[in-house]
């Protein structure tokens, strides 16, 4: 059987995959320069399996798969429409652990604020006691405050467990239509969207973690912000269009919030090599602002739980058995 490892992501980890199988596969890579090539046309005209995070109409396509493997969690760049009858659409987890601890280091480090001091300190190599003891101002701490979480998920318990080990409080908005037995004892209190403006006010850190759906595109916008807490800070890991791109400058330029640590973004480079901006507005030119580059999740291990699951698919897709994380079929 054979699978199409497809863009430089999924092709440069087709290692991972290829230890954990326990199955014959023949394995191609597609880099991304080639997505629309001769060659990836030719390359799917006979593939049993996609291993991708993008495909769209743009592509060639895919005739005989039976199995498309997103290599993330969202499959919203994923175009249905493409894939054949008898095909299932399948995602991966595994990123959970490792976005949750993005969080608490994003909360640590606007308590503490550690980039701050160790970018001050000793500019000229040398101290005095009159700099130790004015310094800046004590610092914060995370004991006792309150984390909300956006999106009670995979990722957001896991936020609620470590937030908990530091002795914060944990509050959840969610439609909890996936509550798991033992959510409660993660949480001090679950809101539910009709309880949305009570939730903000309760929160000295929103941990946004949820999915990019048409009931959350832009759902935190001026309302949401402007119910926050001045001193509350924004953790956003979900997707970026799932907070108001307009909304989300104007509290930061005009500080209505603390803070934000951003992690996903509205504009992404293609595979062309252009340079891009994340956004229409300069939120570089910010001094509220942590940018990062949809990195929260890419930890070596996180990687490889990810790989051994497609792997996992693909021997259940060669063996018959059911396949993990489906997401649609068609």
């Amino acid at each position: 059987m054979k699978a199409v490892f497809f863009g430089t992501y999924p092709a440069r980890e087709l290692g991972r995959a290829e230890k954990a199988l326990t199955t014959r596969w023949r394995l191609t890579q597609i880099w991304d320069a080639d997505l629309t090539s001769a060659d990836a046309a030719a390359a799917l005209a006979d593939a049993d399996a996609l291993v991708t995070s993008v495909y769209t109409k743009a592509h060639p396509p895919a005739p005989r798969i039976r199995l498309l493997q997103s290599t993330s969690a969202g499959v919203d760049r994923i175009d249905q429409n493409m894939m054949p009858a008898g095909c299932a659409l399948t995602n991966l987890y595994g990123h959970e652990i490792t976005i949750a601890e993005y969080v608490m280091a994003s909360m640590l480090d606007w308590a503490i604020r550690y980039r701050e001091r160790a970018s001050t300190f000793l500019a000229d190599g040398q101290w005095s006691d009159k700099q130790w003891f004015a310094d800046t101002g004590v610092h914060g701490e995370l004991y006792r405050k309150t984390v909300g979480i956006f999106g009670f998920g995979r990722i957001g318990r896991e936020v609620a467990r470590r937030a908990r080990a530091f002795g914060m409080r944990v509050v959840a908005l969610s439609t909890w239509r996936s509550a798991e037995p033992g959510d409660d004892a993660l949480i001090d209190r679950r809101y539910t969207p009709a309880e949305t403006m009570a939730f903000l006010a309760d929160v000295d850190y929103l941990a946004a973690s949820a999915p990019l759906v048409e009931e959350t595109r832009g759902i935190i916008g001026e309302t949401w912000l402007a119910a926050m807490n001045p001193s509350a800070v924004l953790i956003h890991v979900g997707r970026g269009p799932v907070v108001d791109e307009a909304a989300l400058w104007n509290a930061l330029n005009q500080k209505h919030i603390r803070g934000a640590s951003i992690d996903v973004w509205y504009k992404y480079p293609k595979a062309d090599g252009v340079r891009v901006s994340p956004s229409r507005f300069p939120f570089h030119t910010l001094p509220n602002v942590v940018m990062t580059p949809h990195a929260s999740s890419r930890s070596d291990e996180a990687i490889d739980r990810r790989f051994a699951d497609v792997a996992a698919n693909l021997d259940a897709l060669a063996g018959g058995t059911p396949l993990r994380n489906i997401v649609a079929r068609r």
